[in-house]
């Protein structure tokens, strides 16, 4: 479920008059703010000058309601559409503290794979 994941594949199109510096600026926004409240909050924008794609990777964390540690990395590349902003992504999580503190000792491992992967995916869906 999306409430309880480990890893997952996101495609989303938001159409209008929104382009992917507001699409990136508002994740941004979002990430700074959590920074008061989340001591593991990390973010890297990465750009990709031909395409004017923008791809941001993010590390969050959060507490369950048990006060168990939940871990999640985020690589999301925003892509031009016609009418505003095509975003693919993947999303990463551990659940307690234990898998938590394995996953950010792999954590390098997994953005090098993962980015390499998102970033050279040929999207199926019309721009």
């Amino acid at each position: 479920t999306t409430a309880n994941y480990r890893q997952m594949l996101l495609i989303e199109r938001v159409t209008g008059n929104v382009g992917i510096t507001d699409a990136v600026a508002a994740q941004v926004d979002m990430l700074k703010k959590r920074k008061g409240s989340d001591p593991l909050v990390k973010f890297g924008i990465l750009e990709k000058d031909a395409s004017k794609e923008v791809a941001l990777d993010f590390l969050i964390s959060a507490r369950d309601a048990k006060g168990a540690l939940i871990v999640e990395w985020n690589l999301y590349r925003y892509v031009p559409a016609k009418s505003g902003v095509v975003l693919f992504a993947v999303s990463h999580r551990a659940y307690g503290d234990k898998n938590a503190k394995a996953f950010l000792a792999n954590l390098k491992q997994l953005q090098t794979a993962q980015t390499r992967a998102v970033l050279g995916a040929n999207l199926p869906i019309p721009l």
